[in-house]
């Protein structure tokens, strides 16, 4: 205890429980002044799931599932380039990377919100939380495929 360099930290069994899911032990230990930047983006919580409006969610999902469903349009105009490969294949064989890519896509868009949701505590595994998000993941669900079907 008498050595210049050392110094003893204490940390809560609290803020140590809370750790992994906040910000990486470096920043737990570390001074105020001594505080790195990456540590200072552990400071704010995600907007909580419960209080977005679904066009909130509907408008933070669709660019990113325009621009997949853009992309692997390529894919689908890629094979059909190469029409005499895969002629003996159905016609859906053009489609299956958009359709597999943009089902993929959005669903783990909707599970990784639920499951933050949960992590965070603001979801409970009841059956009121359950209906809950089941009618709003329809409603973004509808508001996507009707926007994906017009693209």
């Amino acid at each position: 205890m008498g050595d210049e360099g050392s110094e003893v930290f204490c940390i809560s069994l609290a803020d140590l429980m809370e750790a992994p899911r906040q910000m990486p032990l470096n920043c737990l230990l570390a001074r105020p002044e001594d505080e790195a930047e990456e540590c200072q983006l552990y400071g704010s919580l995600p907007e909580p799931y419960t209080s977005k409006s679904v066009q909130d969610e509907l408008l933070s999902r669709l660019p990113w599932l325009v621009g997949l469903l853009l992309f692997l349009t390529v894919s689908s105009a890629i094979l059909e380039y190469y029409d005499d490969v895969v002629q003996r294949h159905i016609v859906i064989a053009f489609y299956l990377t958009a359709l597999v890519g943009a089902g993929g896509n959005s669903g783990s868009q909707a599970s990784a919100l639920v499951l933050q949701a949960l992590a965070t505590g603001e979801l409970a595994p009841t059956i009121e939380d359950l209906w809950r998000v089941l009618r709003k993941e329809l409603l973004i669900s509808v508001g996507v495929a009707a926007v994906l079907s017009l693209s």
